[in-house]
């Protein structure tokens, strides 16, 4: 009939009807009392066909086929529940649908795969992996369906709801592993049977991956995103190794249109063995740090430590290192820079004991295909020459409570390299100016550290102390700048010659006198462009550091020989300045 509603099956029964006249020569009329037959209403009843003993009635059955669900389903407090350990996932909440018209509740899930496979020379995203994560049939009465995770399908009377049915829906993946699964929920339709293959074929594929697969035969909600975490404890890391890290910075300098400033800032590398993303998608490296303390609060937190020939590393043997030792020099909130952290710390308990809780600051490793190797650069403040001993963990941020860290791995000290920035500037056409700036310190057998560390005794003034510091500095320090030149047709780096150079001079100091400031100036040749260094060509300064120290003897078997003098280049950069005209 036109007036049944779409999606919908009316049921009943239908019986013959007769005129009066035709009572007169039906037998189980007649066979009815003589009182029965006369009592007011009856004979019109079974003339129209309610009396089914005389007229037994057909079943009949009235639908309005559809050949999709009339609504979508929509979830209502989608959740999930994972387990410690669980391979599979919960499925939780409710569904609000059209059950005449829906004949199953099919929830459908897509994720990305991660895999590093060490058959593999690279690691691989496979995109839109699908799956059918859960399927449960409706009742016709059901309008609102509840998925109850692991159990069993059951009907009962909610005091809220009302009459409702819930569902079991449990996703099984097969592994622990961490994912951002994308779960879109399908009504099919109760009406296939009524169609034609033809009639129900489906919308042609889009290649928009969000975009629902098409069957002709359902309505889909929109999708839901929800990270799955992780159960299993992580694998701790394979440090293959820790090495010092420089991180180059180029910029102009600030209100000085002729010059460029870079800086060389300091950091350690470390390499990691394969396979990476053992718990899933987002796995990242952690750096173990102590909770508010300035030594550390466990055997696994990192630390720092002072190298005993130099004075001036500005930290404590078995120092904690401190998440602002990570975090000042890029920026609170600069996440996801050079060497920075990828997120926020936490402050998470530990494999061993949940008891005991660390700081965890997250890197996110990237991949060099060259070396097979995953790798994290950790950029560190300006300090000079101190020793770093990094703690390690595999650190997983979507996973179950208990579950988020590796046991840590302690790696070798490695020694960090001093910061050091570097400003050129061309204070005329003849002329270009060297500035070298950065932390300091001194050998503790100079002579005239006696002088450095007694001044204060001899209640000397503030100036007469950093005379005697610089003093101290420059006894195992020489910062030259050269001007070098070669061919306009020379490619090679050892092409470059000097033609002029000259030692930079203390000048003063930046905040303390932990961080001085070196000057110098150069002739450069006439007709050379007037322009911001780094212009390639033929001329360039480069600025070179020698740290300077007492070594072996020449002859050993001789108690009389004297100690030698040993150099080693500690800084080097270079700065072209263009062609002569």
């Amino acid at each position: 009939p036109s007036w049944l509603p779409h999606g919908t099956a009316l049921r009943s029964k239908l019986s013959s009807s007769l005129t009066l006249d035709d009572l007169s020569v039906l037998g189980p009329w007649l066979q009815l009392p003589e009182a029965l037959r006369q009592w007011p209403g009856v004979a019109q009843a079974a003339a129209n066909g309610w009396l089914w003993a005389l007229t037994p009635p057909s079943a009949l059955t009235m639908v309005h086929a559809v050949p999709r669900p009339i609504a979508a389903p929509e979830p209502i407090a989608f959740r999930i529940y994972r387990a410690q350990n669980a391979t599979n996932v919960m499925l939780l909440g409710g569904v609000e649908l059209h059950g005449p018209s829906t004949d199953s509740l099919i929830v459908d899930a897509r994720w990305d795969e991660v895999l590093d496979d060490l058959s593999d020379p690279k690691w691989h995203t496979l995109l839109n992996q699908r799956q059918v994560a859960a399927t449960t049939a409706i009742e016709p009465w059901e309008d609102i369906a509840i998925l109850a995770g692991g159990h069993a399908d059951h009907t009962y009377n909610d005091q809220v709801v009302g009459h409702v049915r819930s569902h079991r829906a449990v996703h099984e993946f097969g592994d622990t592993k961490h994912r951002l699964v994308h779960y879109r929920l399908r009504a099919t339709t109760r009406f296939r049977e009524y169609f034609a293959p033809d009639e129900l074929a489906p919308l042609p594929a889009s290649d928009d991956p969000s975009l629902p697969v098409d069957d002709g035969r359902s309505t889909v909600s929109a999708e839901i995103t929800v990270h799955v975490p992780n159960t299993t404890l992580p694998a701790p890391p394979m440090v293959h190794s820790v090495i010092p890290l420089f991180r180059w910075e180029d910029a102009t300098e600030p209100d000085q249109p002729m010059a460029r400033r870079r800086t060389r800032r300091a950091g350690v590398r470390v390499y990691l063995e394969r396979p990476w993303f053992v718990t899933g998608a987002d796995e990242q490296l952690g750096v173990v740090l102590a909770v508010g303390a300035e030594r550390p609060t466990t055997t696994f937190t990192s630390q720092w430590g002072g190298d005993p020939f130099w004075m001036g590393s500005n930290v404590a043997d078995r120092e904690a290192v401190q998440v602002t030792d990570l975090l000042s020099a890029i920026g609170y909130d600069d996440y996801d820079s050079v060497a920075g952290p990828s997120g926020k710390p936490e402050i998470l308990p530990t494999a061993d004991d949940p008891n005991v809780k660390v700081m965890v600051v997250p890197y996110r490793p990237q991949y060099n295909p060259e070396r097979r190797k995953w790798f994290v650069d950790i950029g560190f403040p300006a300090r000079f020459w101190p020793f770093v001993q990094l703690s390690l963990v595999r650190y997983q941020p979507y996973s179950v409570d208990g579950r988020h860290l590796s046991k840590p791995v302690r790696c070798d000290f490695v020694q960090i390299p001093p910061e050091r920035t570097a400003a050129v500037s061309r204070t005329s056409e003849g002329r270009v100016r060297v500035l070298v700036s950065g932390p300091v310190g001194y050998h503790d057998g100079n002579p005239s550290v006696v002088g450095a560390r007694s001044v204060s005794v001899l209640g000397l003034s503030a100036a007469a102390q950093a005379l005697a510091a610089v003093a101290a500095v420059g006894a195992n320090r020489v910062l030259r700048a050269k001007l070098q030149t070669r061919d306009a047709v020379a490619t090679s780096d050892l092409a470059w010659q000097t033609v002029e150079q000259t030692d930079l001079i203390v000048r003063g100091y930046a905040g303390t006198l932990a961080n001085l400031v070196w000057t110098g100036e150069l002739d450069v040749p006439e007709g050379l462009p007037f322009a911001r260094p780094n212009t390639p060509g033929t001329h360039r300064v480069r600025i070179e550091e020698w740290e300077t120290f007492v070594g072996d003897p020449t002859d050993l078997g001789d108690p009389h020989s004297l100690p030698t003098r040993e150099n080693r280049l500690i800084y080097a950069d270079e700065f072209e300045l263009g062609s002569e005209a």
